[in-house]
């Protein structure tokens, strides 16, 4: 069984008669969305959790939406659906989520589910990548489909053969990809909403699995997890609080001893993290330090050691200060 697969079957409930853990995405409800929930030029970029834009325009925007209260057109009464919009430009745009491990779904047949509509009708397609990561193997694409999406939500559905994987070799950070593409050679404006997106094995597609916020958010922070409060976007200013920020007090006030720290992470990440740090005024790179005259944005650096588990920092052994406070966003992202 994949490491993605079993990680899926530890979080989640199944909706009735179903399986406990059968959607791969995580995030297929576009429900989570740490970062901010509206990404201008995102080419290149994580947006809402797990949901990477790997093509796209500089005048495109992907956002989270929400539906109208009690709307019928996607069953089982979803709060959030993504929106692609394009912006009136030739260039190619390209979604994907990444599922960790590309042992997932290897030499089975898998289905792909999802709802979508357009400001305007068009054609698209999906694709599906096997990812064999650092020092691995050759990408291989697989199972394009071209579909066409109208001005009114309909539920579409792909069974593919997923290719076996031997005799491949498979390095760190391995992942099967699912990616919804548009081709443009020219096109007006269009936005493009996707919602309920789920991954699955065998050859029927089942209804949606829905699992609670915080069930979806531990698994988000497998992969992303900031100290901010959940809807303050990092580099925002941002006042101490009592739960949110790290803030280490009761510092020897003295410049010849070194500030030492450890605090774990909430979630348990797939790899050590690329982590950035924030002081209280939003400026990465720094920290806010405390004495007994109130506080300052003096520059002191934090020096941090990263596992998948804990970081521990420390201050310079320069530093006049009794206490420490930073803000923090750990990215262990495919």
């Amino acid at each position: 069984m994949s490491r993605a697969r079993e990680f899926a079957d530890l979080a989640g409930s199944a909706d009735a008669g179903g399986i406990t853990g059968r959607n791969l995405v995580v995030n297929g409800s576009f429900a989570i969305s740490q970062r901010k929930t509206s990404f201008s030029s995102p080419n290149g970029t994580y947006t809402l959790d797990r949901m990477r834009c790997a093509q796209a325009n500089s005048a495109d925007t992907i956002s989270q939406q929400t539906f109208t209260a009690g709307q019928t057109d996607v069953p089982g009464s979803p709060k959030n659906f993504l929106r692609f919009a394009f912006g009136a430009a030739t260039a190619n745009r390209v979604l994907e989520t990444r599922i960790e491990d590309v042992y997932t779904g290897a030499g089975q047949s898998i289905t792909l589910s999802f709802y979508a509509k357009a400001s305007s009708a068009h054609t698209s397609s999906i694709e599906l990548t096997q990812s064999f990561g650092s020092g691995g193997s050759s990408a291989v694409a697989f199972g394009t489909q071209n579909y066409d999406i109208t001005t009114s939500f309909q539920r579409f559905e792909f069974t593919l053969s997923c290719p076996s994987i031997s005799g491949k070799t498979v390095g760190a950070g391995s992942y099967l990809s699912a990616a919804f593409v548009r081709s443009l050679s020219a096109g007006p404006s269009i936005n493009v909403d996707i919602a309920l997106l789920q991954l699955e094995l065998g050859e029927q597609a089942t209804p949606f699995e829905h699992r609670s916020f915080g069930d979806v958010l531990k698994q988000c922070e497998r992969y992303y997890e900031k100290t901010y409060p959940y809807a303050t976007v990092p580099g925002t200013a941002h006042s101490y609080d009592s739960i949110m920020p790290i803030r280490i007090n009761g510092l020897n006030n003295s410049a010849s001893e070194q500030k030492y720290f450890v605090t774990r992470l909430r979630t348990e990440k797939r790899a050590s993290p690329t982590t950035t740090y924030y002081n209280e005024a939003g400026n990465s790179g720094r920290c806010t330090t405390y004495d007994g005259a109130g506080s300052a944005d003096n520059g002191i650096n934090i020096g941090l050691s990263i596992s998948g588990t804990a970081m521990q920092g420390f201050g310079p052994s320069n530093g006049t200060f009794s206490g420490i406070s930073c803000f923090m966003e750990h990215d262990a992202e495919l």
